[in-house]
């Protein structure tokens, strides 16, 4: 018979999966807010503008206020 692989461990430890999950779902808010929406948004864009496609293109823009702007 083969090992059980650490499959098995893992899911004994009471509570792991519901904390794994919990850290995906934090990741993929840190790294895309928009969420899958958001990755299916960038993947469709590059195909529509394949040669001109910029890389910075989603990338998050700093406002100023008007004041902000004379510094």
């Amino acid at each position: 018979m083969v090992g059980q692989g650490a499959g098995s461990s893992i899911t004994s430890i009471p509570g792991i999966d519901t904390a794994l999950f919990a850290l995906v779902i934090v990741i993929m808010i840190i790294y895309e807010p928009r969420g899958i929406y958001g990755i299916w948004i960038k993947i469709r864009t590059w195909f529509q503008m394949f040669p001109l496609y910029r890389k910075g293109l989603f990338r998050r823009s700093k406002t100023y206020l008007k004041t902000e702007r004379m510094r």
